[in-house]
């Protein structure tokens, strides 16, 4: 009953932070109707700014702006290269695909605690889980059919956004997070840096494919709003209450949603080597965030 009582507290903040990302690359193939992907990527992290920037005006939370230099690389990282290079992939790719390429960011963030910060154990296990994972993503591709040079070029884009999440949240845990400034805050500086980063080349993409249409401006208000917005606020939430290791697994539930929306609403054929591929990659993701000693925490 105990437990039970406990998941009531997390549980629906949990859903709906898998739902709200697992949905983001359904509302960018909205948005790339319309928008050039860099003009994407500026609508949505300037929705999720003043979202979080109100958040925190709400809770009496103070901005860190005197600590920019050190989010202007986060920001670069986390938000306007991804934000930008998401869009720029699914002009090229489904969206299915890049839900899925998506949740291999618990694989990059091992990779670059191994190839550069070394000053936490990597176990056996983790690095069978790490191979496990890439594996997976060869099957997704589907590389024995041969890959278009178009999707190629979407796919380098999207594992070189996920290399940047992989190296930045081990910097974010070492560098900014010591620093004990609230998670919202934090985030309200660096998506607003992020903002700003990436609208001088937004300002020169302005030209509209076709018609702004009352979807587009939700898509607009559901990608930046609570994508880059609440999803954030709710996950937090969830890692205080459940922890870090709850939290962390809401990956799974992501390509799940991603692949469901893409063939529902998008009418994307979901090929059987992406379905399979993916059940690998989330093999891996588990494999890769258990502990030396068998107890399935991920790395905090």
């Amino acid at each position: 009953m105990t437990n039970a009582v406990a998941a009531k507290s997390w549980l629906p903040n949990y859903l709906a932070a898998a739902l709200i990302w697992g949905l983001s690359f359904y509302f960018i193939e909205i948005l790339l109707t319309v928008f050039h992907p860099t003009v994407v990527a500026m609508l949505r992290l300037s929705v999720g700014a003043l979202v979080l920037l109100s958040t925190s005006w709400i809770l009496k939370q103070k901005l860190p702006f005197h600590i920019w230099r050190k989010l202007f690389a986060m920001a670069i990282l986390m938000n306007s290269l991804p934000g930008f290079l998401f869009p720029f992939a699914q002009d090229h790719v489904s969206s299915i695909l890049a839900g899925i390429i998506n949740a291999t960011t618990p694989l990059m963030t091992l990779l670059f605690l191994l190839l550069v910060f070394r000053d936490q154990p990597v176990s056996t296990r983790q690095i069978v889980g790490l191979f496990t994972g890439f594996a997976g993503v060869l099957i997704v591709l589907g590389i024995w059919t041969g890959i278009a040079s178009g999707q190629m070029l979407g796919v380098m884009a999207m594992l070189i956004a996920v290399s940047g999440y992989g190296f930045s949240i081990p910097y974010y845990r070492k560098h900014i997070v010591p620093l004990n400034f609230p998670p919202t805050s934090l985030l309200a500086v660096q998506i607003t840096i992020g903002a700003i980063q990436i609208m001088p080349f937004a300002l020169m993409n302005l030209e509209l494919r076709s018609d702004i249409t009352l979807q587009v401006v939700l898509a607009t208000l559901m990608l930046g709003g609570l994508g880059s917005g609440l999803a954030y606020v709710l996950h937090y939430q969830v890692t205080k209450v459940a922890g870090a290791a709850i939290a962390s697994s809401v990956t799974y539930l992501m390509p799940i949603v991603a692949a469901a929306a893409g063939v529902l609403l998008l009418n994307e054929k979901l090929h059987w080597y992406e379905f399979a591929g993916a059940a690998v990659v989330i093999i891996g993701i588990v494999l890769s965030q258990r502990s030396a000693n068998g107890n399935g925490k991920p790395r905090e």
